[in-house]
């Protein structure tokens, strides 16, 4: 459908094939986006929710293949509870 009204206007304003290619790979690109920044909301919300702290999602790298978890917590003991949570034990030293 996108398509279709982007080759109307295509037409109308005199551009030819290569434009249009392009503004529909951006379009296309911009909806990707959104849906993925839509999609990490959701998962720093279920995270957040599983292990009781305000957790963030932050990807980097080109294909977005790579990024951290950051995981907020106020004293010791709340992070403690994340690593119980999370079913990591340590040693004390």
């Amino acid at each position: 459908m996108l398509n279709i009204i982007f080759a109307k206007t295509c037409i109308k304003k005199g551009g030819n094939v290569r434009k249009l290619e392009d503004v529909s790979k951006r379009s296309q690109q911009d909806l990707n986006n959104r849906s993925k920044k839509a999609d990490l909301a959701i998962l720093e919300l279920a995270l957040s929710e599983h292990i009781g702290c305000v957790a963030r999602l932050e990807f980097s790298g080109k294909q977005g293949d790579k990024g951290r978890l950051i995981v907020e917590y106020h004293n010791l003991d709340i992070l403690e509870g994340i690593f119980a949570k999370l079913k990591f034990r340590y040693c004390k030293i």
